[in-house]
């Protein structure tokens, strides 16, 4: 009886101690559902935020999509204004080449055509003066020829 009692003591101890720990958890219980609860409310107020976030984060992707179509877009306009700017850059080159052999063309052609001038005078000299040797000589002729006759 003794060692029943003791045991029932012990029991008795030992129910008191689960009553109080199931007690401590009860009230554990309670707090962690009334976190639950205001963790709920809160979700259910941030819930409309949430979505209206949702729905800007899928817009902005959206947008960060289109820009980076357009920036590839104008990538590879700018890389055709590009090659066309050098294709523009390399026939300037030629053409600047050409105006240089040209205008060294041009320099040789006046040099020459000042020079012909010059050959052109004097061959007008030349020709004048043989006209007035001519003219002398006739001169000369009919004055020599009645002596010649005599």
């Amino acid at each position: 009886i003794a060692a029943l009692t003791g045991e029932h003591d012990s029991m008795l101890e030992e129910v008191g101690r689960l009553e109080q720990q199931l007690t401590a958890l009860d009230t554990e219980t309670e707090g962690v559902e009334r976190r639950i609860s205001n963790i709920r409310d809160r979700t259910a107020k941030d819930r409309p935020v949430l979505e209206v976030l949702a729905e800007r984060i899928a817009a902005a992707t959206a947008e960060l999509e289109r820009l980076e179509e357009a920036s590839a877009v104008s990538r590879e306009q700018r890389d055709a204004r590009f090659r066309e700017e050098s294709a523009v850059s390399e026939r300037l080159s030629t053409c600047q080449v050409e105006i240089a052999t040209v205008s060294e063309r041009e320099v040789h052609l006046k040099r020459q055509v000042n020079t012909i001038i010059a050959e052109l005078k004097e061959l007008e000299e030349t020709v004048k003066a043989s006209k007035e040797t001519e003219i002398a000589l006739e001169l000369l002729r009919q004055r020599i020829e009645p002596l010649h006759d005599q």
